[in-house]
């Protein structure tokens, strides 16, 4: 069962260019060693207690953003997208940053709707996304999302985030009513 997010995020990816990086020179490199993460990834990062040696999963990847920096700080990172054309940019900002670092970046890609996804069971340390749950408006999806993550989970210490950056999407109000996650 394909999930109507995954049609959605495909038909948008399908009408135009998507969204290209890499670093091509050593200075773009060195400021990439000297901030390598975003704010939000610093956050997640503290809120999953994340440290190199980790299984991570990156639910909606995208080109990369979050998932090249936690494998260059020593994660190892599944990148789950229903794009394969997102994925292929992922690969090229990976590679760009490997050429530059002189190390490789232990990302595995994952080309699959999270509804239709095989994630193995009790695997990840930390699974987040950013930007993704709020666009399963659909209540059976969500749920079901949910559940996949939740059992991709380790049972001791595992840490499931999911950044909304829409606060005032309805589903947030009605996780704040019903106490459904923490709101930090």
């Amino acid at each position: 069962m394909s999930s109507k997010v995954a049609k959605q995020w495909i038909d948008e990816l399908a009408s135009g260019e998507t969204q290209r990086r890499g670093i091509k020179t050593r200075l773009q490199y060195f400021w990439f060693k000297l901030r390598p993460c975003s704010k939000r990834l610093k956050q997640i990062i503290r809120l999953g207690k994340m440290r190199p040696g980790m299984k991570i999963l990156d639910f909606g990847a995208g080109g990369g953003h979050d998932s090249v920096p936690l494998a260059y700080m020593g994660c190892e990172v599944d990148a789950l997208d229903c794009s394969d054309g997102v994925l292929k940019n992922l690969i090229t900002y990976k590679e760009s940053v490997e050429k530059y670092a002189n190390k490789k970046l232990r990302i595995n890609t994952i080309v699959a709707d999270i509804l239709d996804s095989d994630l193995c069971l009790d695997k990840y340390d930390v699974i987040f996304s950013c930007g993704v749950m709020e666009h399963f408006l659909d209540e059976k999806e969500r749920k079901k999302a949910y559940k996949i993550l939740a059992d991709s989970l380790r049972k001791r210490g595992g840490y499931l985030i999911c950044f909304v950056p829409n606060g005032t999407h309805p589903f947030r109000r009605r996780q704040r009513m019903e106490k459904l996650a923490d709101m930090t």
